[in-house]
């Protein structure tokens, strides 16, 4: 009795709607059969509340479901049919935990709806608890029609990632408070209609609580913080401002590699096999070498691995003034005020405007443009944070994880209430 009763008590429904029995479930090539009897209810009809209701027939009703913690069920219940003599009406009484005209129980979807804060796709989802896909995809839509984004923080980082090849929704665009790390909210595309549209809904008052707006050098985040955070301090990534020199002088190593006549030679062969070293801290090269020396395999010459990159910059003076630049910018830790920062960053426009190839003078250009990001991002704020884009960047990546498992969605609207149902999951696990 008791295994009766609990297994009653896992599918959501009450021992108490059907008749005592003793029996248990039936083993069957595709589960179990469980098999209930509804018990007689004395009662009132429900349309004229008339206490005249016999019993008309008995009909079978047959629910699939599948529980996790239990194998496949189906339960056949027989089911009582009632007759109102006075009003002539035909009806059948409620069960708890049962919907009429539903194949599943109410703990049976709740089940459903808590996998889906995890890590998986509807139809992995489905095929585990021997469901179609458009079952969960509907439960799913039902029950999640309205996720409110969180309110606007003190640090604010904006990122994007793909999402379609429709060209106005090709990416869209992540909220992040820096602080907590919480995703504050998914926007549909990072143009900047739909990102007027958005911030413009938004109370003037909650937009002023922002005192630092962190993003990429994208021009319409420039824009938009323009218009909504005239007052926030903008903070651009250090990833993305380093970008820039180190794509340059990538491209500028292949024009220098390409130069050399000879293709077997030592300084062509580590040009092309170790470009990595050339984009990275002079002092972080023995680490990454872990002690091991360079080996020419067309000279028999082994070499150090930091004297090999000294000696393929002494090629071209342009190709050593850039790395040197580089350097600057990797090695300088954050400076005390604005001024001290400024001053640097001025210095190095100077330096890359004054390098004689257009990639370097490109740079040049694009720091000045972006200088007083540039410049909020190296310099000690009032926070005490290391203030970049990176927790935005991480969120992505998850975000990213929930789109591959599911190998895309069609649906923006389902996509933002599966991710942050997913992210914000994840989060409250984390703490």
């Amino acid at each position: 009795m008791a295994y009766y009763i609990d297994i009653l008590a896992q599918l959501g429904l009450s021992p108490e709607s059907f008749v005592e029995t003793i029996l248990e479930p039936i083993q069957n090539p595709d589960g179990q059969l469980l098999i209930l009897t509804e018990r007689r209810q004395n009662s009132v009809c429900p349309i004229c509340h008339s206490g005249n209701v016999v019993i008309k027939d008995y009909y079978y009703r047959f629910l699939k479901v599948g529980v996790p913690r239990i194998n496949q069920i189906t339960i056949q219940i027989k089911r009582v049919r009632y007759k109102c003599k006075k009003c002539g009406k035909t009806f059948v009484y409620p069960l708890f935990g049962l919907k009429n005209k539903k194949q599943h129980t109410n703990e049976f979807n709740k089940s459903l709806l808590e996998q889906m804060r995890f890590m998986k796709s509807f139809k992995q989802i489905a095929l585990e608890n021997k469901v179609s896909i458009s079952y969960v995809l509907k439960l799913f839509d039902n029950s999640f029609s309205y996720f409110p984004r969180l309110t606007m923080p003190k640090i604010l980082c904006i990122d994007e990632f793909y999402f379609s090849r429709k060209k106005a929704f090709k990416y869209c665009c992540v909220l992040t408070n820096y602080e907590t790390g919480d995703v504050i909210d998914i926007i549909q595309s990072r143009q900047k209609p739909f990102l007027k549209i958005y911030f413009g809904a938004i109370n003037p008052i909650e937009l002023s609580r922002v005192q630092y707006f962190v993003s990429d050098m994208y021009d319409t985040y420039s824009s938009i913080r323009d218009e909504y955070f005239p007052k926030s301090s903008y903070v651009i990534d250090k990833f993305h401002y380093v970008k820039q020199i180190t794509e340059a002088l990538n491209r500028y190593r292949v024009f220098v590699m390409n130069n050399i006549t000879e293709t077997e030679t030592k300084e062509y062969c580590f040009l092309k096999k170790c470009w990595k070293l050339f984009l990275c801290r002079t002092d972080d090269i023995e680490d990454k070498v872990k002690g091991k020396k360079f080996t020419c395999k067309y000279m028999n010459y082994e070499e150090y691995y930091v004297k090999m990159v000294l000696d393929c910059l002494k090629i071209d003076s342009i190709f050593f003034e850039a790395y040197m630049i580089l350097q600057d910018i990797l090695t300088k830790q954050k400076f005390e005020n604005y001024n001290a920062g400024k001053t640097f960053i001025e210095f190095i426009i100077n330096r890359l405007k004054n390098v004689d190839n257009p990639l370097f003078q490109s740079v040049g250009e694009t720091y000045e443009k972006w200088k007083d990001p540039i410049i909020n991002c190296i310099t000690i704020n009032k926070t005490g944070y290391s203030i970049s884009n990176g927790i935005a960047e991480g969120t992505n990546n998850l975000i990213k994880t929930v789109l591959k498992v599911s190998y895309g969605y069609k649906s923006f609207k389902r996509f933002r209430f599966r991710a942050l149902l997913v992210l914000r999951n994840k989060k409250a696990k984390t703490l």
